[in-house]
């Protein structure tokens, strides 16, 4: 996160500055963490059930209202990785079902999926109500 102030390149310094600091310490590896639906290193994947893939391509066109997947994606490759690795959830199941999907959702929301997703939706409704209300005041005046 930046300021709104801040000049852009911000955030790739500081990334920089603490990697360059990692590795005169003597790091061998540093990650940026998760890049949720990433498009980055897939094909490297096994192929997964159709109803996963069935959910993921849903989320990617959908969610997209609520997180900029594609936005961190693309950051991230901007930094010029050595490698994509790809990260699993693994399950003892045959097939992924949809209560591993809940619970992985629950994970990356921090709190029950219905209760994050209703939380998303009311964002979503304020943020809409932001946009008409400045586009409202941009109209010319009635003649």
């Amino acid at each position: 996160m930046r300021g709104r102030a801040a000049p852009n390149g911000t955030a790739e310094l500081l990334i920089d500055a603490a990697m360059r600091i990692l590795a005169a310490s003597g790091a061998t590896y540093v990650t940026l963490g998760l890049a949720p639906l990433a498009a980055h290193g897939a094909g490297s994947e096994s192929p997964q059930p159709l109803l996963t893939r069935a959910l993921l391509a849903w989320t990617r066109a959908h969610a997209r209202r609520f997180y900029n997947f594609a936005g961190l994606d693309a950051f991230k490759a901007k930094l010029q990785p050595d490698h994509w690795e790809p990260i699993y959830a693994l399950s003892r199941e045959r097939q992924t079902s949809l209560r591993t999907l809940y619970a992985i959702a629950g994970a990356f929301g921090g709190t029950a999926p219905p209760l994050f997703l209703s939380q998303a939706l009311l964002r979503a409704v304020a943020q809409e109500l932001r946009w008409a209300r400045g586009r409202l005041h941009r109209l010319p005046p009635a003649a």
